[in-house]
C-alpha cells in the first residue's frame, strides 16, 4: 500500500501549481496540458524562485522540440511563444520599444489573453470565443476602449496567423467607450501659461525625491509646440536637434522652419509658423553662449540625454506650470497633458480663415476624420457663439 503524504498547495495559474509535500523540504509543480498531467520537483525551498522555474519548466515543454507537448501542441499559449519569439528578431520601432514588449504587455494583462486562452486548441476558437473574452476582461466595471479591443485583436490575430489560421471578428459593440474629447486650451488660456512660465523662470520644487527647476526652454518648448503642431513624444519634437532646422521665407517674407522628422505615420517635412522662428532664434542666440554648444545638441532640454526620461522631466515641470495656473483640467474635467499643446495647436489652425482641412490634416499628421470629428466642431464652437447668441 502506498503512503500517502500531505500536500500544500498553491495556485500560480490556469491549471498550474506549486505544492510541498511532507517528506520533501522542496517544492514541486504541476501542470495539467492536453489532458495530461506533468510534475516536476523544483529542488527550491523559496517560494518566488520555484514560481518562477515553474514558469520556465511550462515554458520549455512548450518550445522544446523533444517535448511530446510541443509536438502535439496546439495551444494558445504556443503560439503567442512563437510570436514572441518571432518578433525578438525586429528593430526598435520609433517609439524606442521593440514590438515584442507591446505584444506581451497585451498578451500578459490580467484577465488578458494568456489568462483566458491558454490551453484553448487555437484550431477550435471562434468569433464568439473572442467576445466572451472582452466580456469578462473588463476590470473594476469600467468600459473598455474601442483602441483596447483593436490592441488586443491585432495580437490575438497575429498569434492565430502562427499557425496559418485567418479569423474575422464580429463587428465591435456599441457599448464600448467611444474616444474621449480632446482636451485643449483656448487662446485665452494659452497666453496664461505661455506668460506665466517666463515669470516662472529659476522657480524651484520639488517632486518625491527629486528638485525640479523653471527654465527658459518651458516657455520656448511651449510656444514652439503650439506653432509646429509636434507631437511631444520621443521620435517628434524631442528628436529634433539644431542641425535638422533650417529658417526659410516665401517670395512674401514670409519666414518660417523647416526640419524633416519621423512622425507617427512617415517621415516627413514640417514647416512652421513664423512665431516658431522668432522663438527658436532667441533660444539659439542663448545656446551658442554655452561653451559646449554643439548644432547637434537637441532643441529642448539637451542636458537630458536619455529623452524618454528627458519627457519625464518636461512633463512633472508642465504639470507643475498648469498647476500653479490652476488649469490642469478643462472645462469638461479632461486632464490637460502635453499633448494638449498640440491639440490646442490643431484647433487654433482650424479657427484660420479659409482653411484647407485635407491640407491641415496632412500637415498635423492626421486624418481629416479626425479633423473633422474633434478639431474643427470645438474650433467653431466658440467662433460662432455670437452668431448663435444674436439669434432672435
Amino acid at each position: 500500500m502506498s503512503k500517502k503524504y500531505k500536500t500544500q498547495t498553491y495556485k500560480i495559474g490556469k491549471k498550474m501549481y506549486l505544492y510541498k509535500r511532507s517528506d520533501s523540504k522542496y517544492f514541486y509543480c504541476y501542470l495539467y496540458i492536453n489532458q495530461k498531467s506533468y510534475r516536476k520537483s523544483l529542488k527550491s525551498t523559496d517560494y518566488d524562485e520555484s514560481e518562477k522555474l515553474c514558469y520556465e519548466y511550462k515554458r520549455k515543454l512548450f518550445t522544446d522540440s523533444s517535448s511530446e507537448v510541443c509536438d502535439e501542441n496546439m495551444s494558445f499559449y504556443y503560439f503567442s511563444q512563437k510570436l514572441i519569439e518571432k518578433e525578438k528578431t525586429y528593430q526598435k520601432q520609433q517609439s524606442d520599444l521593440y514590438l515584442y514588449q507591446h505584444t506581451q504587455n497585451i498578451l500578459n494583462r490580467k484577465n488578458g489573453l494568456i489568462d483566458y486562452f491558454q490551453d484553448t486548441d487555437v484550431r477550435s476558437i471562434k468569433s464568439s470565443h473572442f467576445d466572451k473574452f472582452i466580456e469578462q476582461m473588463t476590470l473594476n466595471n469600467k468600459v473598455l476602449s474601442k483602441s483596447t479591443v483593436r490592441q488586443h485583436q491585432n495580437v490575438f490575430r497575429k498569434v492565430l496567423q502562427m499557425n496559418d489560421i485567418q479569423f474575422h471578428f464580429n463587428r465591435l459593440s456599441q457599448n464600448l467607450k467611444k474616444v474621449r474629447r480632446r482636451s485643449y486650451f483656448d487662446f485665452d488660456e494659452y497666453r496664461t501659461i505661455r506668460d506665466k512660465s517666463l515669470e516662472l523662470i529659476d522657480y524651484e520644487f520639488k517632486r518625491k525625491s527629486s528638485y525640479y527647476k523653471i527654465t527658459e526652454d518651458l516657455h520656448d518648448f511651449i510656444v514652439f509646440m503650439i506653432n509646429s503642431s509636434l507631437r511631444p513624444t520621443k521620435s517628434e519634437i524631442f528628436s529634433l536637434k539644431h542641425r535638422h532646422i533650417k529658417i526659410k521665407q516665401t517670395k512674401k517674407k514670409t519666414r518660417y522652419l523647416e526640419f524633416v522628422l519621423n512622425r507617427k505615420n512617415k517621415k516627413m517635412t514640417i514647416q512652421t509658423h513664423s512665431n516658431c522662428v522668432y522663438v527658436y532664434e532667441k533660444l539659439l542666440k542663448r545656446k551658442k553662449k554655452d561653451k559646449d554648444f554643439s548644432m547637434n545638441d537637441y532643441v529642448f532640454f539637451n542636458k537630458y540625454q536619455k529623452r524618454r526620461y528627458c519627457m519625464l522631466r518636461v512633463n512633472i515641470l508642465f504639470n507643475e506650470l498648469l498647476r500653479l495656473t490652476d488649469l490642469k483640467y478643462d472645462k469638461v474635467d479632461n486632464k490637460r497633458t502635453l499633448y494638449s499643446l498640440r491639440h490646442s495647436s490643431i484647433i487654433f489652425n482650424c479657427n484660420q480663415q479659409n482653411v484647407d482641412l485635407l491640407d491641415l490634416s496632412k500637415r498635423c499628421d492626421t486624418s481629416l476624420k479626425m479633423i473633422e470629428d474633434f478639431y474643427y466642431s470645438e474650433s467653431q464652437q466658440d467662433i460662432k457663439l455670437q452668431s448663435f447668441l444674436d439669434l432672435r
